[in-house]
């Protein structure tokens, strides 16, 4: 009787602490969570430094899901960045802040490549025409956060949107070159050129603007690149790159250029509707 007359006082007291409290116990952050915010930190702060814009809490949002996808190092990538300050600022003045945020983000996709590089090391990452490398950065190119960054793509001019994708499409080096007094070997400069390649490709996929753009001849896009290796005379591998075709899971972001403030966007959208729907008859 003494116990469960003990147990109802306690349970009687729980329960105003919480009534009087006027709230429930607040949920902890998990250390995953609140690792991902810190990291976005430096993001932010070169946004409202360079683009002039604070990221409001959906673009602070997608800049955690970006990182989580992604996971570039932010500190190497800022310092790249710093390079191409100018360039970016100069051909996104055009663009609103959050849009402007998002085309930023996209720069962090690129990758690393080491200055001593090695055919052996080359040879692991393009092995087959998918290797690490290849295979890394479709993972990369086809994760949500990094595709709803390239739908911004589609806000750029036509006669600024190749340059935007040059910019970004890019990678940034690491560590030395032992073998000689270059800077970089022969591997690494050969990786360098495919990465590159690869992202132009999957950029220009991402974006439907870039499409029409390719479709019209107004932008080119390579349909091959390839790994050499010049030191050991192995035979060169060779890589397809995505090919950015319109399709009918690109009808709704048609329809949305159908009201861009660019003419061009307008006029090769409704020619581009067009075909798709004579296409699915």
């Amino acid at each position: 009787m003494n116990n469960n007359m003990h147990l109802f006082v306690l349970l009687v007291i729980l329960t105003w602490t919480v009534v009087f409290s006027g709230c429930t116990p607040e949920k902890e952050r998990t250390p995953e969570k609140a690792q991902s915010v810190e990291k976005t930190q430096p993001l932010v702060e070169m946004s409202k430094e360079i683009i002039g814009y604070s990221p409001n809490e959906e673009d602070k949002g997608m800049a955690e899901k970006f990182l989580r996808d992604v996971n570039p190092d932010i500190s190497e990538l800022s310092r790249a960045f710093r390079g191409d300050e100018y360039s970016f600022r100069s051909l996104t003045k055009e663009l609103k802040g959050s849009e402007k945020f998002r085309i930023f983000l996209l720069y962090f996709t690129r990758f690393p490549v080491q200055r001593g590089l090695t055919d052996d090391g080359l040879y692991s990452k393009t092995r087959g025409g998918s290797g690490k490398r290849v295979k890394k950065m479709s993972q990369v190119f086809s994760s949500s956060a990094v595709v709803k960054c390239m739908y911004g793509l589609d806000d750029l001019a036509p006669d600024t949107l190749s340059e935007v994708i040059g910019l970004l499409a890019g990678v940034y080096y690491i560590g030395y070159n032992p073998h000689s007094s270059e800077p970089t070997t022969w591997a690494a400069n050969s990786l360098s050129r495919l990465t590159t390649d690869i992202m132009f490709a999957e950029l220009a996929c991402g974006s439907v603007a870039a499409k029409l753009l390719v479709h019209d001849g107004d932008l080119k896009i390579l349909k091959k690149t390839q790994a050499d290796f010049r030191w050991s005379g192995r035979p060169s591998i060779e890589i397809l790159l995505p090919s950015p075709d319109l399709g009918v899971d690109d009808i709704p972001r048609l329809k949305k250029l159908l009201n861009s403030k660019h003419k061009y966007y307008r006029e090769a959208a409704v020619k581009a509707l067009k075909r798709l729907e004579k296409a699915r008859q």
